[in-house]
């Protein structure tokens, strides 16, 4: 079963969405900040991560080294936390398990550091970015990762992690359940300029999001 559908391109809000999971490394051209692949989650996944949000830990982080086998390294990480027995699993696995591989081919650093995490809490909804060389992102449950683009964002205070340097939030943009992002942070090297600025959606004990991100450093 394939675990996820790829939407449309018609669908696409803004030119930073890209045809395919592959060309998220256009990422990388001067002056991009973020490329996003829309995405339809499959049915089995949905289902998995709904009835997983009360058991999945509120944040389990771990690293993948570029020495290590792939599968067998990620599932003994996974192995600590999720049951394999549930309904839905493989079909997760299988697509977490594309994104690290894909994140593998893109990074340059010797490892990769994984993130999966239940939010139920507004504590990230300030605008900021993030202290990495490239994050990849996608939310499995709940709303997805918001974002302004640079003409939103007074230029002489980029970096602060308030509100009062947002000056359009007409141009508010946000990711969908199952799309995938690739953002520059701050540690980009020859852009001279912060990273993409974003923040969560609001989140709660109610509805808590399902969130995957990988850095790439």
């Amino acid at each position: 079963m394939t675990s996820v559908h790829e939407a449309p391109t018609a669908q696409a809000a803004e030119t930073d969405d890209v045809a395919s999971l592959e060309h998220l490394a256009e990422v990388r051209a001067p002056g991009a900040a973020l490329r996003v692949r829309r995405r339809r989650l499959d049915p089995a996944i949905i289902a998995f991560v709904s009835a997983q949000q009360v058991l999945m830990p509120r944040q389990r982080l771990f690293t993948l080294g570029h020495g290590e086998a792939l599968e067998p390294a990620l599932d003994a990480r996974l192995d600590q936390f999720l049951d394999r027995r549930w309904f839905g699993y493989a079909a997760w696995r299988a697509d977490l398990l594309g994104l690290v591989a894909l994140a593998r081919r893109l990074a340059s650093g010797p490892s990769l550091r994984v993130r999966i995490e239940t939010v139920a809490s507004n504590s990230c909804r300030l605008f900021h970015s993030d202290q990495v060389t490239l994050r990849m992102i996608t939310t499995y449950r709940g709303p997805g990762t918001e974002w302004l683009p640079a003409c939103a964002v007074d230029p002489r205070a980029p970096s602060r992690h308030d509100n009062q340097h947002v000056r359009d939030m007409s141009r508010l943009q946000r990711l969908a359940p199952g799309d995938v992002a690739l953002m520059k942070g701050d540690r980009y090297p020859g852009t001279g300029a912060p990273g993409l600025m974003h923040r969560s959606p609001l989140a709660g004990p109610e509805q808590p999001r399902i969130v995957l991100a990988i850095d790439l450093d």
